[in-house]
C-alpha cells in the first residue's frame, strides 16, 4: 500500500500553488517562493485581477492564471506576461473554467480551452494562439467542456465536463487524431457511454482512467442496455485502446477531485485527502486535518470553494493552503 509523510509549513496566506521543483509558487499571490523548510522569499508581483486558479505546462516554464468561475486568463513564461485568452460568458459562472497545458509531439507548447464557443474545444499553440484545429467542417458539439486533462504521454485529451440538462459527461480525444481532423472534436462518439453521469476523472496511465459517479449521480437507466456501467456511487477503470469498462466497484462517499498514485490508488479530496483502493473501494488512509474544499463536480454550486492546491503528478505530492499554513503530503518511494 502507498505511504505518504506528512508535513505542515508555516506559510500563511497562500492565494494559489504550484509545484517547481521541490519549491511552491504563489502566483497569485504575488509570485511568492515557498520552500519545503519553510522558507518564503517575495516575488514582488501583483496582477490586478480576481484570478483565483493557476494552471502549469510539464515542464513548469509556462503558467496560465485564470478565474475558474469567470472568462479571463493570462498565459506567463518564467513569469513574464505572454498573452490574454478568454472564454465565452455562456453560464461561464457556472462551471469551471476549460483548460489544459501540455507540450504537441514536436515539442513546442500547447493549450486546450474553449476560446470562443464553451461547445468548441480548440487545440492552440500556446505563446502565439496560433489554431491548430480550425476546420471548414467543424460544427458545435453539444457539450460544455471542463476538467481537461491530459494523458501522461500527451496523447489523449480528457473533457470530464456536461451536457444540457445538465448531466455530468466524459469524453476522450486522441490529440493527434484532432489535429488531422479537427471535427473528431464535435463529435459526441468520443463521450463514454455509462449508466450514471461521471464527475470526476484521472488518467492512472497513458491507457486507463479512474472515474467517479458520485452517491447523487443521475441514473440514466438505460432499459436496453442493462449491463451498462459505471452506476451511481461508482469508482471506475475505463481502459482507452480497447474501449471498456474494466472494472466498477461501489465507493458510497463524493470523490470530488481525483489524482492518481498508482495503478491501484487515488486520492480523492472531497472535504480532506483520502487515499482510496480502486480494487475495493476502501479507504485506506484519511487525512481529516488537511481541508481540501467540498468541490464535487464542474457544475457544483460549492465549485468556488477550492483551496489553493497542487498536485505533482511526478513526484505525487499534493499542496494544499490554508490561512495559516500549507500542508504537504508527498508519497514515500
Amino acid at each position: 500500500m502507498p505511504s505518504f509523510h506528512y508535513l505542515e509549513l508555516p506559510i500563511s496566506g497562500a492565494q494559489s500553488l504550484a509545484w517547481q521543483g521541490d519549491e511552491l509558487v504563489d502566483w497569485i499571490g504575488g509570485a511568492d517562493i515557498y520552500g519545503l523548510d519553510g522558507s518564503r522569499t517575495s516575488g514582488h508581483v501583483r496582477y490586478g485581477y480576481r484570478f483565483d486558479s493557476v494552471v502549469q505546462s510539464p515542464r513548469s516554464d509556462y503558467a496560465v492564471l485564470y478565474e475558474r468561475r469567470g472568462t479571463k486568463g493570462i498565459v506567463l513564461c518564467k513569469g513574464a506576461f505572454i498573452r490574454e485568452i478568454d472564454r465565452s460568458f455562456n453560464l461561464a459562472d457556472d462551471f469551471d473554467y476549460p483548460i489544459a497545458l501540455f507540450d504537441l509531439p514536436d515539442g513546442q507548447p500547447a493549450i486546450a480551452h474553449c476560446p470562443q464557443h464553451h461547445a468548441r474545444l480548440e487545440i492552440e499553440l500556446l505563446e502565439t494562439g496560433e489554431r491548430l484545429t480550425t476546420s471548414a467542417t467543424r460544427e458545435l458539439a453539444d457539450i460544455f467542456h471542463s476538467g481537461l486533462v491530459i494523458s501522461p504521454n500527451g496523447t489523449t485529451l480528457m473533457s470530464a465536463g456536461w451536457v444540457w440538462h445538465p448531466a455530468y459527461a466524459v469524453s476522450i480525444y486522441g490529440v493527434a487524431d484532432v489535429l488531422g481532423d479537427p471535427a473528431l472534436l464535435d463529435s459526441l462518439d468520443a463521450t463514454l457511454p455509462t449508466e450514471a453521469e461521471l464527475a470526476s476523472a484521472t488518467f492512472l496511465d497513458d491507457d486507463h482512467i479512474a472515474l467517479a459517479a458520485n452517491p447523487n449521480a443521475e441514473n440514466f437507466g438505460d432499459e436496453g442496455d442493462p449491463d451498462l456501467i459505471p452506476h451511481p456511487g461508482t469508482l471506475s477503470v475505463y481502459r482507452i485502446s480497447t474501449k471498456t469498462w474494466e472494472s466498477s466497484i461501489p465507493y458510497s462517499e463524493t470523490a470530488g477531485m481525483l489524482h492518481a498514485v498508482d495503478a491501484e490508488h487515488v486520492l480523492a479530496l472531497h472535504q480532506y485527502p483520502k487515499l482510496v483502493h480502486l480494487s475495493t473501494g476502501k479507504v485506506v488512509e484519511r487525512w481529516p486535518e488537511i481541508p481540501t474544499g467540498t468541490w464535487a463536480g464542474c457544475i457544483d454550486v460549492s465549485g468556488h470553494n477550492v483551496p489553493p492546491l497542487a498536485w505533482d503528478a511526478i513526484n505525487k505530492r499534493l499542496a494544499v493552503g490554508t490561512a495559516a499554513q500549507i500542508h504537504v503530503l508527498s508519497l514515500v518511494a
